[in-house]
């Protein structure tokens, strides 16, 4: 992610396990996040005549710390929650003069069954970073398990967005989503953001 002079990189280490339980699930995770963030305050100084460079106020340098995230999910029948958290022990970037807020994460979810290959999963999605909320709205269509494509809309933020995906063999899973945020302060800047998903499933 890329947003003014922040550039951070991570790196999941994801795990989770799965309780079966009478006529029910419940799926415990965590994860292991290798957090790279580099400050660079360089800026384009305006048409005046004067010269730009590094702003003696924005620290230029990077560093990298471990983040740790935790939730879990409950699944019975056709419906389904789960609470999450993220960045629990808000790290500290010393050279940065920088941390990591914790973010805490609440979404439920109903399934619907269209026809023998065709399902409907409609899904609000909440979070909070301790300072504001937000709300989203999710539709994923999934065609013979395997092929999905769903919309967004967020709530508050106004944005609205498309996904794809699919599941290969039962192991491989790739996505994409497209979002775009009509609300964006500054016009042609960060108004469109793109993401691509790969993974491999263990079973």
């Amino acid at each position: 992610d890329k947003i003014g002079f922040n550039n951070s990189s991570r790196l999941y280490f994801n795990y989770a396990y799965h309780f079966n339980l009478d006529n029910s699930q419940l799926s415990i995770g965590t994860a292991l996040v290798v957090n790279r963030i580099k400050f660079e305050g360089l800026w384009n100084a305006p048409q005046t005549g004067t010269t730009g460079g590094l702003d003696p106020n924005i620290p230029n340098d990077y560093q990298t710390k471990l983040n740790f995230n935790f939730g879990f999910i409950y699944k019975a029948g056709n419906i389904d929650f789960g609470l999450s958290a993220t960045q629990i022990n808000q790290p500290y970037y010393e050279k940065l003069n920088f941390s990591n807020q914790r973010n805490y994460f609440g979404y439920v979810a109903y399934n619907f069954t269209l026809t023998s290959n065709l399902s409907l999963r409609t899904m609000l999605n909440v979070k909070t970073d301790q300072v504001a909320m937000a709300a989203d709205l999710y539709t994923l269509f999934t065609l013979k398990k395997k092929y999905w494509v769903g919309l967004m809309y967020g709530i508050a933020s106004k944005y609205t967005g498309i996904q794809v995906g699919a599941d290969l063999k039962e192991k491989i899973r790739i996505g994409y989503s497209l979002n775009v945020n009509f609300l964006s302060t500054f016009p042609n800047t960060n108004q469109i953001t793109h993401e691509i998903v790969f993974a491999y499933l263990l079973k």
